[in-house]
Protein backbone atom coordinates (compact mmCIF):
# COMPACT_ATOMS: atom_id res chain seq x y z
CA UNK A 1 0.00 0.00 0.00
CA UNK A 2 1.32 3.46 -0.88
CA UNK A 3 2.39 5.72 1.97
CA UNK A 4 2.29 9.50 2.22
CA UNK A 5 4.44 11.58 4.58
CA UNK A 6 3.31 14.81 6.23
CA UNK A 7 3.55 17.75 3.85
CA UNK A 8 3.59 15.58 0.70
CA UNK A 9 1.13 15.95 -2.15
CA UNK A 10 -0.56 12.81 -3.41
CA UNK A 11 -1.04 12.34 -7.15
CA UNK A 12 -3.73 9.91 -8.28
CA UNK A 13 -3.95 8.98 -11.95
CA UNK A 14 -6.93 7.25 -13.52
CA UNK A 15 -6.45 5.22 -16.70
CA UNK A 16 -9.58 4.52 -18.76
CA UNK A 17 -9.66 1.78 -21.39
CA UNK A 18 -12.50 0.33 -23.43
CA UNK A 19 -13.29 -3.12 -22.06
CA UNK A 20 -13.98 -4.70 -25.48
CA UNK A 21 -10.62 -3.98 -27.10
CA UNK A 22 -8.36 -2.33 -24.50
CA UNK A 23 -8.13 0.96 -26.40
CA UNK A 24 -7.69 4.14 -24.31
CA UNK A 25 -10.78 6.32 -23.96
CA UNK A 26 -10.30 10.02 -24.73
CA UNK A 27 -12.12 12.90 -22.99
CA UNK A 28 -13.60 10.87 -20.10
CA UNK A 29 -14.05 12.78 -16.85
CA UNK A 30 -14.14 11.36 -13.34
CA UNK A 31 -14.69 12.26 -9.71
CA UNK A 32 -12.38 11.27 -6.86
CA UNK A 33 -13.88 11.13 -3.36
CA UNK A 34 -11.33 11.14 -0.55
CA UNK A 35 -12.47 9.55 2.73
CA UNK A 36 -10.33 10.30 5.78
CA UNK A 37 -10.90 9.15 9.36
CA UNK A 38 -12.80 11.75 11.45
CA UNK A 39 -13.02 14.19 8.51
CA UNK A 40 -15.77 14.94 6.00
CA UNK A 41 -15.36 13.48 2.51
CA UNK A 42 -13.67 15.71 -0.06
CA UNK A 43 -14.25 15.59 -3.84
CA UNK A 44 -11.78 16.33 -6.62
CA UNK A 45 -12.59 16.36 -10.32
CA UNK A 46 -10.39 14.79 -12.98
CA UNK A 47 -9.89 16.77 -16.17
CA UNK A 48 -10.91 14.87 -19.32
CA UNK A 49 -8.54 12.02 -20.13
CA UNK A 50 -5.81 12.58 -22.71
CA UNK A 51 -5.35 10.47 -25.83
CA UNK A 52 -3.61 7.78 -23.76
CA UNK A 53 -6.73 7.49 -21.53
CA UNK A 54 -5.08 9.09 -18.48
CA UNK A 55 -5.88 12.00 -16.19
CA UNK A 56 -4.26 12.98 -12.88
CA UNK A 57 -5.52 14.78 -9.77
CA UNK A 58 -3.07 16.29 -7.29
CA UNK A 59 -4.27 16.26 -3.68
CA UNK A 60 -2.67 18.98 -1.54
CA UNK A 61 -0.87 17.98 1.67
CA UNK A 62 -3.27 16.48 4.20
CA UNK A 63 -3.66 18.11 7.59
CA UNK A 64 -5.14 17.06 10.91
CA UNK A 65 -4.82 13.29 10.39
CA UNK A 66 -3.38 10.91 12.94
CA UNK A 67 -0.19 9.13 11.96
CA UNK A 68 -0.74 5.81 10.20
CA UNK A 69 -4.30 6.71 9.15
CA UNK A 70 -5.71 4.76 6.22
CA UNK A 71 -7.12 7.13 3.61
CA UNK A 72 -9.58 5.54 1.20
CA UNK A 73 -10.40 7.06 -2.17
CA UNK A 74 -13.15 6.24 -4.60
CA UNK A 75 -12.99 7.12 -8.32
CA UNK A 76 -16.13 7.11 -10.47
CA UNK A 77 -16.23 7.83 -14.18
CA UNK A 78 -18.69 10.33 -15.58
CA UNK A 79 -20.19 7.99 -18.16
CA UNK A 80 -23.84 7.42 -19.07
CA UNK A 81 -25.50 4.25 -17.90
CA UNK A 82 -26.02 2.27 -14.79
CA UNK A 83 -24.32 0.93 -12.78
CA UNK A 84 -21.60 3.55 -12.44
CA UNK A 85 -18.04 2.52 -13.23
CA UNK A 86 -16.04 3.02 -10.01
CA UNK A 87 -12.91 1.78 -8.25
CA UNK A 88 -11.77 2.05 -4.63
CA UNK A 89 -8.18 2.13 -3.35
CA UNK A 90 -6.36 3.45 -0.30
CA UNK A 91 -3.05 4.74 0.99
CA UNK A 92 -1.50 5.26 4.42
CA UNK A 93 -0.84 8.71 5.83
CA UNK A 94 2.38 8.23 7.79
CA UNK A 95 2.30 11.64 9.47
CA UNK A 96 5.43 13.28 10.79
Amino acid sequence: MAQLAAGEEQRITMHVYRRSDGQPLYLVEGVLTLNMPDHPSVEFHFKPTDRSGASTVTIPPLKGLAAMSVVEYHVCLNLPGDPKVCATESFIYRGE
